[in-house]
């Protein structure tokens, strides 16, 4: 628009200029045929010469900027400059298979100022110490970054659908993630190097009601809670401990990212009932080294996908499976066929309640008929704000008599599983558990509101 305008400008100005010259060359010196023959070629090309010269450069200047680099750039724009021997490691987000810095996508302004405010977002969290960086989309689509500061939660950026929508776009490429990707769960990450250590942060991208969500963890979990202070009520915590003591069966962890299903998985792990089992874990990444445990991390990109890191464990003699995230058909299906041969399988699932992690398995054509005879529990969780700054967690765990009888009844469906299973299916359980932390004035009737409306939203 502005190559347009001016232009237009340049041809009035040229018109201008020359009925202006010839009107006064004429007064001066009266009719002269051979001057106003020479004015006349000379306002003829002085306009289409005044054009070309302008057109050829900004077709230079496009060409400067296409042949430059996305590192060359970001490195102009982001004001960076080589370092001498001395100085201190600048902030840098890394690639974590190079090592590398990361650049933008590609040359385009929005790409590299997403990018720059992306470096600017990590590093600020990291000095406030956050535990999470998260960028949701409201009701109109515009995006809202939040850092969570010791279990609280505080707005940090308001961006429109644009900016935001590069934003989502930067740090997926920063994670590896598929960036045309948008309906399923991705997980990915990368390295903020400081000028004392390299931080790993791991990025879930999700889908959320008006758009796309990220939540970007930032460094590794530092201990493991034991399995009877995460919260669980006491008859629920029950039914787990008997079915770990089984051996045998389902275990579904449910929640959406960041709700604590890792901490509570890694607490099952260690519970006394599961000592002496042959444990693999599978994960994205491993967050705590376990002893006697195989820990696989799951790499799609560098040849090593669930589906076929689960059929080595299994060949390897695994008896017990925990996995990070169950999020494809291929996967699923080896873990269902594993809990029927008699062996015990934990997984996380990207889902609130059990009717949302049964559709999903419905999409994987894993029907509710063929979980008949496998003992389950599906433990749903979410996490809260308290008041005094904390997180508080409230758990809900089916009964395993009723939904075992369920599974076995003959067509079997998710309405069925609906009408049996009650407010321990849809959520209502934990909003029974959120109600109670009001009533004891732990969390606030907002916050209860607020977690409630993300343990309802479909989709994940």
């Amino acid at each position: 628009m502005y190559y347009n305008l001016l232009l237009i400008l340049i041809l009035l100005a040229w018109i201008f200029a020359g009925v202006y010259t010839l009107d006064f060359i004429e007064a001066r010196s009266g009719e002269n045929e051979k001057g106003r023959r020479w004015l006349n070629l000379a306002a003829l090309f002085l306009g289409p010469a005044a054009l070309l010269y302008f057109w050829i450069s900004q077709q230079f200047a496009n060409r400067s900027v296409e042949e430059a680099t996305p590192e060359q750039l970001f490195q102009a724009r982001s004001g960076s400059k080589k370092r001498k021997k001395d100085e201190p490691p600048p902030f840098e987000l890394l690639d974590l298979r190079s090592r590398e810095p990361i650049v933008p996508v590609d040359t385009k302004p929005a790409s590299v100022e997403a990018m720059t405010l992306a470096y600017g977002l990590i590093e600020d969290a990291l000095k406030r110490s956050a535990e999470r960086v998260m960028i949701r989309p409201d009701e109109d689509g515009e995006y809202n970054v939040y850092f969570r500061i010791r279990g609280a939660e505080e707005r940090t950026v308001h961006l429109g659908c644009l900016p935001g929508g590069s934003l989502v776009t930067a740090f997926k490429h920063a994670a590896n993630l598929v960036i045309g990707e948008r309906r399923s769960t991705q997980n990915g990450g990368f390295y903020a190097r400081t000028e004392d250590s390299a931080v790993y942060c791991h990025v879930t991208s999700s889908r959320a009601a008006a758009g796309e969500q990220l939540m970007i963890r930032l460094g590794m979990l530092d201990h493991v809670p034991d399995l009877d202070r995460l919260g669980i009520p006491a008859t629920e915590l029950a039914e787990l401990r008997a079915l770990l003591a089984e051996g045998s069966g389902l275990i579904l962890l449910l929640g959406r990212p960041g709700s604590g299903r890792t901490s509570t998985m890694y607490s099952l792990l260690l519970a006394p009932e599961l000592a002496g089992r042959r444990i693999a874990t599978f994960e994205n990444p491993i967050e705590i080294k376990l002893e006697n445990v195989a820990q696989y991390e799951i790499d799609p990109y560098g040849g090593h996908p669930l589906s076929k890191l689960l059929g080595a464990a299994i060949n390897n003699g695994a008896d017990t499976l925990a996995i990070g995230t169950l999020a494809d058909p291929e996967s699923a299906g080896i873990a269902v066929g594993f809990a029927r041969s008699g062996h015990l399988v934990i997984a996380q699932i990207d889902c609130a309640t059990p009717l949302e992690a049964f559709a999903k398995f419905e999409k994987w054509e894993i029907t509710p008929r063929m979980f008949a005879g496998i003992p389950m529990a599906l433990l749903s969780q979410a996490l809260a704000r308290r008041n005094d700054g904390g997180m508080a967690a409230v758990f809900d765990l089916p009964d395993r008599q009723i939904l075992g009888d369920t599974l076995e009844t003959q067509g079997v469906t998710i309405d069925l599983l609906r009408q049996n299973l009650g407010g321990s299916g849809d959520g209502s359980g934990l909003l029974e558990g959120l109600q109670a932390l009001v009533n004891e004035g732990t969390i606030s009737g907002e916050e209860a509101a607020r977690v409630m409306k993300t343990i309802t939203r479909r989709g994940i």
